[in-house]
């Protein structure tokens, strides 16, 4: 996989619909989003109906740095493929209201939300809006990531080229390959201040490691390594809520990034932190007769800078 050549839908002149990326027919295809793209069309026979193509063209440009190359020596399916190159590159598939497969980069960051929920959104009853606020379990916590990429295909399946790390231990290896002096792009500090704050947060140092079978070139897993630390080195919160069916709910789909311009979130999440939306109901009426749509969305963990907001005026379930 990733020496295919690209076939004619992923060029930006096709006729029944525009593609806007930045990929041309015979090019090879190595980006992880067009990558499961193909997949959907070659191996289960979808078309731009049945696909998102806006989704796939706007995860493939913002992951452009990123390439996918491996060699299938066991027999998997299509979907076990597909699972697999959405957990390495910390990508989402969903599939929407309209039937259609939504591709969504959860490394999108903050600025991206298409919609924000305010008060006048949220359904109250008698005891106040119906809004929860919970965290993502502190047993997902991991401050020191290790990497395993490049697999040596002739050697086994499980004997690996390249190795990479981050967090707080001093494993001995040069900087370049433990990253833990790179500046994090999206916070004032080092990957190791990083780790190290979520260690003296959640007063615990955790290992995960991981074997990496799609990825193979050395600035692809820098970029994977510091997604994998954005993503599990602090909880995220996951907000639960009883949405007014109107304008505002009724545009939301799965994958969708919003906001909360809610005080209930916290002075400093209210209208700041992206939301991705995980989980819609669509129930007809509630027990008052009104109706409404209940929603589920967590945290975009690239838009906020570590765990150290207030939570004071947040009804958080530990």
């Amino acid at each position: 996989m990733g020496a295919s050549t690209a076939h004619g839908w992923i060029q930006n002149n096709m006729p029944a619909i525009t593609r806007s990326n930045p990929y041309t027919s015979g090019l090879v295809i190595e980006n992880p989003a067009m990558t499961v793209e193909y997949i959907l069309r070659s191996f289960f026979g979808l078309d731009y109906t049945k696909i998102d193509t806006d989704s796939f063209d706007t995860v493939g440009t913002s992951t452009s740095g990123m390439k996918l190359a491996a060699s299938i020596q066991t027999q998997k399916s299509g979907i076990e493929h597909i699972n697999r190159i959405l957990f390495e590159f910390n990508l989402q598939l969903f599939l929407t209201t309209t039937g259609k497969y939504k591709i969504v980069n959860m490394g999108s960051g903050s600025g991206n939300a298409t919609s924000t929920i305010s008060n006048s959104d949220i359904f109250m009853d008698l005891n106040g809006p119906l809004i929860t606020v919970s965290k993502s379990s502190v047993l997902g916590i991991y401050n020191n990531i290790y990497l395993n990429y490049r697999q040596d295909y002739s050697r086994g399946t499980d004997i690996y080229q390249g190795y990479k790390y981050i967090g707080v231990i001093d494993e001995g290896v040069s900087a370049s390959t433990n990253m833990s002096s790179s500046t994090g792009a999206l916070r004032n500090t080092t990957y190791h201040g990083w780790m190290q704050q979520s260690r003296d947060v959640y007063r615990t140092g955790k290992n995960l490691e991981l074997n990496l079978e799609f990825v193979r070139d050395n600035t692809t897993a820098d970029i994977v390594l510091k997604r994998f630390a954005d993503y599990y080195a602090f909880r995220r919160m996951i907000v639960t809520a009883t949405l007014l069916k109107m304008e505002t709910a009724m545009k939301l789909e799965l994958g969708d990034l919003v906001k909360f311009n809610n005080r209930l979130l916290g002075t400093l999440h209210a209208n700041i932190a992206d939301f991705m939306i995980t989980r819609i109901n669509y129930a007809p009426v509630n027990v008052e007769g009104i109706p409404v749509i209940q929603i589920e969305a967590q945290e975009v963990p690239f838009s906020r800078t570590g765990d150290t907001v207030d939570n004071s005026a947040v009804p958080v379930e530990q």
